[in-house]
């Protein structure tokens, strides 16, 4: 999208498209809640582990645990938080170039946060079956 915006300013029978940018962004924000949910499955996201690996393994799995269900409801809140300030917010605002409602975009957040929840339930599920035959 944005290779089409640079390609047409520079087209002296062209006007430049303002709405490439803004689909970007739009695009560019459901993308990072995909690839959120996918890290999220493969338990790859950025965290401190210097102390954690220095437990006993038992504590170790423990900790592990504890630090995704904190994830686990942080994440549930941010997506209680969006339904909530969904209905408010969306309906009033369209999007200055593209002229659709900004209900379509504001859902992509909805999405990815409950796509990150499930798929961070399925993380958890493993760690306790995981944690459960180790025993």
């Amino acid at each position: 999208m944005i290779m089409l915006q640079v390609i047409t300013r520079y087209l002296p029978f062209m006007h430049s498209l303002p709405w490439t940018e803004e689909l970007s962004r739009y695009l560019m924000i459901a993308l990072a809640y995909i690839g959120a949910s996918n890290g999220m499955k493969r338990w790859s996201n950025i965290y401190v582990d210097f102390f954690i690996t220095r437990l006993p393994p038992k504590a170790y799995r423990v900790c592990m645990i504890l630090i995704q269900l904190i994830v686990l409801t942080f994440i549930v809140y941010i997506a209680y938080l969006c339904i909530q300030v969904y209905p408010l917010v969306g309906r009033r605002q369209v999007s200055p170039t593209m002229g659709f409602s900004l209900l379509i975009p504001q859902s992509t957040v909805i999405i990815g946060t409950v796509l990150m929840a499930a798929q961070l339930i399925g993380v958890l599920i493993r760690s306790l079956r995981k944690g459960l035959n180790d025993e």
